[in-house]
């Protein structure tokens, strides 16, 4: 297709209907230097999914500047702008970039093997689109922007549904090394490079089991932790599988024989109740000490029972710091606590600049016509819960406590327009046996007549996998609510507080060590959902206090609840458990206590990973 006649840059005006959504497109890009007239010919071929729809090509001269560093970013700046421009006047937005070559390169005469900014970590985090290296060998830059596109649409396109590995085994590179060392202080940045150099100077191999390869919290950690590991070349492997009826045919396929991770991992790292090579124990989820104790013959404590006699074979326990999480069984000395951790860099995080929060404004709503539900007013104020539909979230709690809320702003006369929404939204998960039903259950309530007068502004809606969704709905909210009545550490707890948005929760789990109380938000005992509409009360009519507390919520949270810290708490306990004493002696696991804790480098006690590192590696902020 040849280059439209009209200049594209220019907006259309057209006149879009309120439910409209930005046409979701894929970009093809290749850009060629021509260094004696100093400019740059780009190419961009757009794919709709099924057909090649529109291309469009210009230059650029490139700045004659002896900086490499500030010639590519220019480069780079120049490019980011006219695809903007080009998305907002086409009205597309872009989902992926297919970069057929390495376009930063292409921007320096000298071609730099390493650059501390690359075209696609400018890309994610500017156009909010997934960069994707595919190499092509076409003769023209429009004809290897256009096979570029081609090839990114039948690997990643929903139309061709496949088992796409993390990042594309790195073909998608979203984030730099420059862009992870801006989220930490320079201390921890040099103690995260001496243990990655120990690491790879003893030629370690760590793989992480898991039995959710999607949906769940563990899932976005591991994914966050891998692409930092792989940006500093550690060799480390995450292998995502179901357990159910055909695990053992799993484990026979996939994971034993002479190169499979069991026989060639120095340690393997399994999260979920699921040689020389040192296993680690993380439990992910919360176990009831209390229940299992005080019910020895009750579902709690049958449950443990089975898992124990696996779990017991382990070298290290690892737990969420909370001492109810522990079962009495487990040794006290083999047990180390390491919170969860969220990615300030992914689409769970990052800043949505005004398009890009209209476009995933207009998305949710979409989805909320699809699935029936009411649709968000986005000029007035809402109070949000994120969380999957699942019996131990607290839905009927959140509902029950907008609805006394509502009771309350509508009898002292606020007006509807300052009266908070509430929107109740999550992604599902693949082992989510509940969600359907909770989900159902949810609109069921709303049909109830003590409901008719606010129904119309609950909004409840299961999402599709878009972080972005997520990021939006967090970010714009006015209060956030989590009223787990059962909860392990919550991320999204973590993600609204680093937002600056005050949360109202439940003394749940973990909850109570994410939450100053009565200073980034407001802690409450479970089920008392009187005393939460009184607190949503007061962050909805004080806007001094929420702008206090918004404040506060920000500042609370520290590196050690992201991938950063939590990439270090890991490596250490790989260097720990493999050096001289830990390969050399042998011990029989989490019950032969005292080998054991000798053979863990004398980690343990309920201490936690990073007091740990921060004492051997003189950490001193």
């Amino acid at each position: 297709m040849p280059p439209n006649p009209e200049v594209p840059v220019i907006p259309t005006r057209r006149r879009f209907s309120q439910y409209h959504v930005p046409q979701g497109v894929y970009l093809g890009l290749d850009v060629e230097i021509q260094e004696e007239e100093q400019k740059a010919k780009y190419a961009i071929s757009v794919h709709d999914g099924t057909y090649t729809s529109d291309y469009y090509s210009g230059e650029f001269a490139i700045t004659n500047t002896e900086s490499k560093e500030e010639a590519i970013n220019e480069g780079l700046r120049t490019l980011v702008d006219i695809i903007k421009r080009f998305s907002f006047a086409q009205h597309y937005k872009i989902h992926i970039i297919a970069i057929s070559s390495d376009v930063a390169d292409s921007l320096s005469v000298e071609s730099p093997s390493k650059l501390e900014q690359s075209a696609g970590s400018m890309f994610w985090r500017e156009l909010d689109a997934i960069p994707i290296h595919a190499h092509t060998h076409g003769q023209t830059a429009d004809e290897r922007a256009s096979a570029a596109v081609r090839k990114a649409v039948m690997w990643m396109s929903p139309q061709f549904p496949g088992n796409i590995p993390l990042d594309f085994n790195g073909m998608i590179h979203m984030c730099e090394l420059s862009d992870y060392e801006k989220t930490v202080n320079a201390e921890t940045w040099r103690v995260l490079n001496e243990m990655v150099n120990e690491y790879k100077e003893r030629k370690l191999h760590v793989s992480f089991f898991n039995s959710t390869p999607q949906g769940g919290g563990v899932a976005l950690m591991r994914h966050a932790l891998i692409r930092l590991y792989r940006l500093m070349g550690v060799d480390v492997h995450c292998k995502f599988q179901l357990f159910i009826d055909w695990s053992n045919e799993n484990v026979e396929r996939f994971w034993l024989g002479e190169n499979g991770p069991i026989e060639t991992s120095d340690v393997i790292v399994i999260d979920d109740p699921q040689g020389k090579t040192r296993i680690i124990f993380r439990s992910h989820i919360e176990i009831r000490a209390d229940l299992i104790r005080d019910d020895p013959d009750g579902p709690q404590a049958e449950t443990w029972n089975f898992l124990w006699q696996f779990i017991q074979h382990a070298d290290i326990f690892i737990a969420h710091p909370i001492n109810n999480f522990i079962p009495d069984v487990v040794p006290r000395k083999n047990v180390v606590l390491l919170p969860a951790a969220t990615d300030p860099l992914d689409g769970l995080n990052k800043p949505l600049d005004r398009w890009c929060t209209d476009y995933y404004q207009s998305v949710f709503n979409r989805v909320c016509i699809d699935q029936g539900a009411n649709e968000v007013d986005w000029s007035r104020p809402y109070i949000v819960q994120v969380a999957r539909f699942d019996p131990s979230k607290g839905i009927p709690d959140v509902l029950e406590s907008y609805r006394l809320l509502r009771e309350r702003l509508a009898a002292e006369g606020v007006d509807d327009f300052n009266t908070p929404q509430l929107v109740i939204c999550g992604h599902g998960s693949i082992d989510d046996p509940d969600g359907t039903i909770i989900y159902e259950q949810t609109h069921q309530t709303l049909e109830k007549p003590e409901f008719a007068a606010i129904t119309l502004d609950i909004i409840a809606a299961r999402l599709p996998p878009s972080d972005q969704l997520l990021d939006l709905i967090i970010s714009n909210a006015t209060v956030a609510l989590q009223l787990s009545h059962r909860e392990g550490f919550e991320v999204k707890v973590t993600e609204a507080l680093h937002q600056g948005v005050p949360v109202v929760a439940y003394q749940a789990g973990g909850i109570p060590l994410q939450i100053k109380a009565d200073e980034a938000g407001f802690l409450v005992p479970i089920g008392d959902v009187e005393a939460v509409a009184d607190r949503l009360y007061s962050l909805v009519t004080d806007s001094e206090l929420r702008s206090t507390m918004s404040a506060q919520a920000k500042e609370s949270v520290t590196e050690e609840f992201f991938t950063i810290w939590n990439s270090m708490s890991w490596l250490h306990l790989f260097l720990e458990m493999t050096n001289e004493v830990g390969l050399a002696s042998t011990s029989d696991g989490l019950l032969d206590e005292d080998a054991t804790h000798e053979r863990n480098s004398g980690m343990g006690n309920e201490s936690k990973v990073c007091d740990l590192w921060k004492e051997k590696y003189h950490y001193s902020p």
